[in-house]
């Protein structure tokens, strides 16, 4: 009988594929059908007003969404699931957005490209060394709606129209 340590891994959670579970095949390996369930946004928000509105925005649209408080709790999701978007605010207790971005580049340096930065502080310039060395774009606040929209449409693309890259296989 296989163990475990004998079955493939599901590339999106990380847990074994058993004999039977529905998939899908991609180049890089396989996922749980229920794993990859479209695409994923990751939004780090301190403030829980603006952190529910955002993601229910982003829902609203069609992604699936996580979200986390500061940095720190966020770094729990990356093992986890492979992200499309981050959309991380710049200034959070416990761990900020660029200490966040430096284990993101260091642990999981495929994601750091997809992250977009959020910030209500019109002066920036503790943060523009920073910005300017990673080049990441930043979200500034308040933005509309409209602007949360267009900008994750911009970076993940439309959720209906994105192409799936799978098949699904038994």
């Amino acid at each position: 009988m296989a163990t475990d340590d004998d079955l493939p891994i599901c590339k999106t959670c990380g847990k074994p594929l058993r004999k039977g579970d529905p998939r899908y095949r991609t180049a890089d390996g396989e996922s749980h059908v229920r794993c990859h369930e479209g695409p994923r946004v990751l939004v780090v928000e301190d403030d829980s007003a603006l952190l529910e509105l955002i993601v229910g925005v982003v829902e609203r649209v069609g992604y699936v969404t996580d979200h986390a408080a500061n940095g720190q709790d966020a770094l729990r999701y990356l093992p986890v699931h492979v992200y499309d978007l981050i959309l991380c605010d710049l200034r959070m207790p416990t761990m900020d957005g660029p200490a966040f971005y430096r284990e993101v580049q260091q642990k999981f340096p495929e994601a750091a490209p997809r992250v977009v930065f959020m910030t209500a502080h019109q002066k920036l310039d503790e943060f523009v060394p920073f910005l300017n060395e990673v080049g990441a774009p930043v979200l500034q606040k308040p933005f509309s709606v409209e602007e949360l929209r267009s900008t994750v449409a911009r970076i993940v693309g439309p959720p209906s129209s994105r192409p799936r890259p799978f098949r699904r296989t038994l």
